[in-house]
């Protein structure tokens, strides 16, 4: 909800071959590295703060990310996956193992058992046969990541600790993630993206991400101390927003009913793909033909882009909670829109 820039570097992706030295858990490794599966296409770029990564560590996380919310999870699994593959393979999609696991393959070094080796060395199937795995362990979104991963992975460090050193950088490039404009959230898809500063302004800056956040007003959900539950869209003050996503009832929340969330629309929709609760907060105002209860349509006026309640300067936080308006049932709203 507060406004703060984020800078977006371009990944960039193809088909070549990387010559370094692997080391896991303090082995050396020959090297031998595969390029990103062409099964893999859908992705995005990251851009985490004060770590640098290479054209093919930055597909793959982008490819990890995407597969995450494609199966509708919270970000602490992407974190949780993130840094498994930084420790197992440092984010290169690796085809040979090592002295203790000789059959290991992939970002995850999983070996045969995991599953055939065409899905082990696609970086959307290693994943989600990790993910498989993570589902299996109890409370992994609230315990700590070590011992969690570890569970997953069954390696030699039985503490976690190899993992748990990752989770920094992790979680900074979770929170760097903008997706590819081609890939969507299939279990969070809208009917028809959008975007609600358009026309007036048919590009806005994303100020803030859906993600992992250092600021203290942020909710303590999805297991961090403070996340950004929506997606911030920086306009001039009192450009138009209009309604995206598909027809539904709109709810009025004025400054002193939302929470901290100032004028606030929120519009009810069922979709083939659930029932969402799409937000749209800190208006300047309320378009004077809406009203509680009124239905609404994809480019119908909400209001003016404001900033009213917690917020340091004008933007529209875009959210999209699923089953229940509340913060700890936002998804990334990212599918929903077309800038």
């Amino acid at each position: 909800m507060m406004l703060k820039l984020l800078a977006w570097a371009a990944a960039a992706v193809g088909a070549f071959v990387v010559t370094f030295l692997l080391i896991f858990s303090g082995v050396v490794i020959p090297p031998s590295i595969t390029s990103v599966s062409a099964a893999s296409a859908c992705g995005g770029t990251v851009a985490p703060a004060g770590f640098q990564l290479d054209a093919e560590q930055t597909t793959n996380a982008g490819i990890i990310i995407a597969t995450v919310q494609a199966r509708g999870l919270i970000p602490r699994a992407a974190v949780i996956a993130i840094a498994v593959v930084l420790q197992e393979s440092t984010l290169h999609n690796a085809n040979h193992g090592d002295a203790a696991g000789p059959d290991s393959r992939g970002l995850f070094q999983q070996r045969a058992s995991w599953g055939p080796l065409s899905v082990r060395m696609d970086p959307a199937g290693a994943t989600g046969l990790f993910l498989d795995g993570l589902m299996k362990v109890g409370r992994w979104e609230t315990r700590p990541l070590g011992p969690v991963a570890e569970e997953v992975q069954k390696s030699s460090d039985l503490s976690g600790s190899w993992y748990a050193a990752h989770e920094t950088e992790a979680t900074a490039i979770v929170a760097s993630y903008k997706p590819a404009q081609a890939c969507s959230v299939p279990a969070n898809g809208p009917l028809q993206p959008g975007n609600p500063l358009g026309p007036n302004c048919p590009h806005p800056p994303v100020s803030q991400g859906f993600g992992p956040s250092t600021l203290q007003g942020e909710p303590a959900v999805f297991g961090y101390a403070h996340f950004h539950t929506g997606i911030d869209l920086a306009c001039p003050p009192n450009t138009p927003v209009h309604e995206v996503g598909g027809a539904g009832i709109a709810r009025l929340l004025p400054t002193a009913t939302s929470g901290g969330f100032g004028n606030s629309v929120v519009v009810e929709i069922q979709s083939p793909a659930g029932h969402f609760f799409v937000r749209y907060a800190h208006l300047a105002a309320f378009a004077p033909s809406l009203g509680n209860g009124a239905g609404v349509k994809p480019g119908d006026l909400l209001g003016w882009e404001g900033s009213t309640g917690y917020s340091t300067g004008p933007h529209l936080h875009f959210e999209v909670d699923k089953n229940a308006l509340n913060v700890a049932n936002a998804v990334d709203p990212g599918g929903w829109l077309s800038l």
